[in-house]
């Protein structure tokens, strides 16, 4: 089966699923990835998952406007919202993504966990939680950035120069807008500067905790999967084996850029089948060194409680007009009340 990266654990956790580990090969396998990326198919100490593609997000600027304003590119949210408040009093915003999936990034970058032990419960009770969920919402009702958004035809006017998503709209941009060529770049995104000078640019992927529930901002993962009432699991295990294998996605990947052209360039999870996607050697770099900040999120039975309410709690807060620290407790107990649910159904039995 070829599904999304919540897919191996929703089902393994009810019986549906064959764990991969055992099968030959799977060390050399699992290795073809950005480290920690194997967690999000495991579940009782098995895995149920093979990575295929993986997407994270990058930062786009219209470097020629930025110059005419006499404006750095950012490199942290400090510097963001200095830069932001320029852009507002020239008419121009900044696209950054009203989904869970940019509240995770900032807590990973502030330090704090999703999930407390056991995954039992979230980690929103913790202050670097707290902090990053009000800098979410801050974005939409402190420094009225626009919720929802066209990034293609704001960046191509010039509208917004600055805008967060996903990286493949590198070549969107690169193919359907011609008359901004040389006039932008693509760089990381901005993050969280720590004593020692370094910026934590860590960034999420999800499929079950909502971070690609928006249009425009895909942060997401496909895998492959063998479902236990296969009369042919082995065979199902060497198609995985060489559909994941780095000549077969860059053949795959070459091959539907060969029919579609640029706009249809894949991304694949397999580090060295990107090395071989044509990107120029600047490029990879950028993105390497994206890739190597980003975080898997782990997945476990009732994640999709966590989606429900922090969206809850995001809209309460920006439309209500209500307090975002109250919002994210008020949220909070009913997300981890299912999670210990779902905890006790699949997790403490095993």
């Amino acid at each position: 089966a070829y599904a999304g990266s919540d897919f191996p654990v929703t089902l393994a956790c009810r019986g549906a699923l064959d764990e991969l580990s055992k099968y030959d090969g799977f060390e050399q396998v699992s290795s073809h990835f950005v480290d920690g990326t194997m967690e999000a198919m495991e579940y009782n100490s098995g895995y149920y998952g093979i990575p295929l593609s993986q997407a994270f997000n990058m930062m786009f600027v219209r470097t020629d406007i930025l110059e005419e304003l006499g404006l750095e590119i950012p490199q942290t949210w400090d510097e963001m919202y200095a830069v932001a408040a320029v852009l507002q009093r020239n008419n121009m915003e900044v696209g950054i993504p009203a989904t869970t999936g940019m509240y995770a990034t900032l807590l990973l970058q502030n330090d704090g966990e999703f999930y407390g032990k056991d995954y039992r419960s979230t980690g929103f009770e913790s202050e670097e939680a707290q902090e990053a969920f009000k800098t979410w919402t801050s974005f939409f009702t402190e420094y009225s950035f626009p919720v929802s958004y066209d990034l293609y035809n704001r960046f191509r006017s010039g509208e917004m120069p600055i805008g967060i998503t996903s990286y493949n709209f590198y070549t969107q941009l690169e193919q359907m807008a011609p008359e901004i060529s040389g006039r932008w770049i693509m760089v990381p995104i901005p993050g969280v500067r720590k004593e020692d000078g370094t910026i934590n640019r860590s960034t999420s992927i999800s499929n079950a905790d909502g971070t690609s529930t928006t249009s425009g901002l895909v942060q997401n993962m496909s895998v492959a999967t063998i479902v236990n009432s296969s009369k042919h699991k082995e065979a199902a295990w060497k198609f995985i084996e060489w559909l994941s294998a780095a000549e077969t996605q860059v053949e795959y990947g070459l091959g539907i850029e060969a029919v579609m052209g640029p706009l249809g360039r894949y991304t694949p999870a397999n580090l060295e089948a990107f090395e071989q996607m044509p990107w120029t050697s600047q490029q990879k770099e950028l993105l390497k060194g994206q890739w190597q900040q980003v975080v898997v999120l782990k997945e476990t039975p009732g994640g999709y409680t966590i989606t429900r309410n922090l969206n809850n709690a995001f809209r309460r807060t920006i439309y209500d007009d209500e307090n975002p620290v109250d919002m994210l407790n008020k949220y909070n107990q009913m997300m981890n009340k299912e999670l210990e649910r779902k905890y006790n159904e699949f997790l403490k039995a095993d």
